[in-house]
This record gives structure tokens, sequence and C-alpha cells, in this order.
């Protein structure tokens, strides 16, 4: 996941979302719920979506880099973090 958020562009990131949410009968045991925020995302402007992906890019870093589960690293604050 990382790597791709690394390389992927907007536009293609863009496009791929509007792919999967058009083809909803395709993909099943998606949430409904998640197809309505694949539509509100592709209709952001494509700076909102850069900073998207970038702070994804960095959530998916920090669970790569650390091991921590996903569940974990949802509250993790700043102050978690100790220095060394």
């Amino acid at each position: 996941m990382v790597d791709y958020m690394l390389d992927v562009s907007v536009a293609e990131f863009r496009s791929l979302l509007k792919s999967v949410s058009s083809n909803r009968g395709d993909h099943t045991g998606i949430a409904s719920s998640s197809f309505n925020e694949m539509d509100v995302l592709c209709r952001k402007r494509d700076t909102e979506i850069k900073g998207i992906l970038a702070c994804a890019l960095a959530y998916a870093s920090l669970l790569r880099t650390s091991g921590m589960r996903g569940l974990t690293g949802i509250s993790v604050k700043l102050g978690d973090f100790a220095d060394l």
C-alpha cells in the first residue's frame, strides 16, 4: 500500500475510485457507505485529494515502520512517542 501511494497520481487514484464506484454490483462485501465515500472523494479538488493521500501515506508508513496494527494506530497521539 505504501509503495502504491508513493507512485499514484491524483488522476489515477480518482479514475480507480470512479471505476470501482461505477461497478458496485461487481464488488460484493463492500458497504454502500464506502461507495458513497468514494463518490464524495472523486468530487474533491486535486489539492484536497493530494492532501488526503499524503495523510494516508503517513499513517500507512507509521504502521509499516512500527509494526502496529491499524486499530492500535488509530488512537496514537504525538505525545505517545518518546525522544530517544
